[in-house]
């Protein structure tokens, strides 16, 4: 499951702009700090996604991968799906000396094909956190925490993680939704090819 790192003059240049004077310390503080630069610096968005379908690239081309993603974010403040904003953000930590790993879930109903949404997970100090670069929760979910309920930092991240039946859901209610949305975790790791197959078939749905 390898994952690209990034060049250290891009990182610099990445955490400069997502307010980070200094590399994080690999720890749950330097976590939180890198995470909430995140959420506050970059979008989710399918700008660039839109502009490579209309433009007949496709796939292929968006697939530059992190670098990529990082460049137009810097130039223009771009973001990306979830496909392609995992990928960047775990190129990111693995870069700084974190340790992730890329997972897959379902968003929506039985009626919507799976998995269909990528995610990340970071383990600090024998502890897992979500990080997910579409939730966007502006703090690391300790997912750790069996069948926990709470407010993070945020008040746009109210989340419960429920693992009392055969799957394992998250909750949380966006400030822009009046109903609360759910995720369903399908798969804590995915290999580089299967991720790729499946980012690359969000090009045609």
């Amino acid at each position: 499951m390898a994952i690209n790192t990034l060049a250290p003059g891009l990182v610099e240049s990445v955490l400069q702009k997502l307010g980070l004077p200094d590399r994080p310390s690999k720890s749950a503080e330097g976590l939180s700090h890198l995470y909430r630069g995140w959420c506050r610096n970059v979008p989710f968005d399918n700008f660039m996604k839109r502009i490579w379908l209309k433009s007949g690239a496709g796939f292929s081309k968006q697939s530059g991968g992190p670098a990529i993603y990082f460049q137009n974010w810097l130039k223009y403040g771009t973001g990306g799906t979830c496909w392609s904003g995992t990928e960047a953000f775990a190129a990111l930590l693995e870069t700084l000396g974190f340790h992730s790993n890329r997972a897959l879930g379902k968003m929506g109903g039985n009626d919507v094909p799976a998995p269909n949404h990528a995610t990340l997970f970071v383990n600090v100090d024998e502890t897992q956190y979500l990080v997910d670069t579409s939730f966007l929760f502006d703090s690391p979910v300790n997912w750790d925490a069996v069948n926990a309920e709470g407010v993070s930092s945020h008040p746009a991240s109210k989340f419960r993680i429920d693992r009392s039946g055969s799957q394992t859901m998250l909750f949380w209610h966006p400030l822009h939704f009046p109903e609360p949305k759910h995720f369903e975790l399908l798969r804590y790791t995915v290999t580089s090819d299967e991720f790729d197959k499946l980012h690359e078939k969000s090009f045609s749905t």
